[in-house]
């Protein structure tokens, strides 16, 4: 029995691919259906300053806040875009247009 087309790109690119299926996110201008998570605010505000390239000390010395709420941030992010690693995250940014 074969794999399906995104079991072998998984086994051959890594877990880099969970995106794939994962939930749809909203932009802030965006409604979405009941049961759909949605990024907040803060999560849009971090995915831009990461996309800059800016690591989580530098964003946390920016907004004023501590490392740790941004680690727990990104973390919600992650899980809401159904991804497991930085790799991921910029690639699912990338491949849904979710950033200019």
């Amino acid at each position: 029995m074969g794999r399906s087309p995104e079991a072998a790109m998984a086994a051959r690119f890594g877990h880099a691919l969970l995106f794939l299926e994962g939930p749809k996110v909203a932009t802030p201008e965006e409604s979405v259906p009941s049961g759909t998570e949605t990024l907040t605010a803060k999560e849009w505000e971090l995915l831009k300053l990461l996309n800059q390239g800016l690591g989580i000390g530098e964003i946390a010395r920016r907004l004023g806040v501590s490392k740790q709420t941004l680690s727990e941030r990104k973390a919600s992010v992650m899980r809401k875009l159904g991804v497991v690693n930085d790799a991921a995250l910029f690639v699912a940014v990338a491949e849904r247009g979710l950033l200019p």
